[in-house]
């Protein structure tokens, strides 16, 4: 003899889902994105990191200007966006 309940298939509902918020249809975001600091003192450690990297941009550009002047010496040299160029 079986002991225990028989075991019964029933249809029960499953439970209701729960209501999100619809999502906003943005698409595909590309390229790097920087979010601001939300204390004082994450804005000026950000601010000094942008700044470091612009200096160094700047001294990278000018060593390769150099370097690019001394390659081609009977040749003007132009660079993109300064006033040599727009002459």
């Amino acid at each position: 003899m079986p002991q225990g309940k028989l075991k019964v298939k029933t249809n029960v509902k499953p439970p209701q889902k729960k209501n999100k918020p619809p999502k906003k249809e943005g698409g595909v975001k590309k390229g790097k994105f920087t979010f601001t600091a939300k204390n004082q003192t994450k804005q000026q450690v950000q601010k000094f990191q942008k700044q470091i990297s612009k200096s160094i941009n700047a001294n990278i550009e000018a060593e390769l200007m150099l370097k690019a002047q001394k390659a081609h010496e009977g040749k003007p040299f132009h660079t993109i966006g300064k006033e040599s160029a727009k002459k």
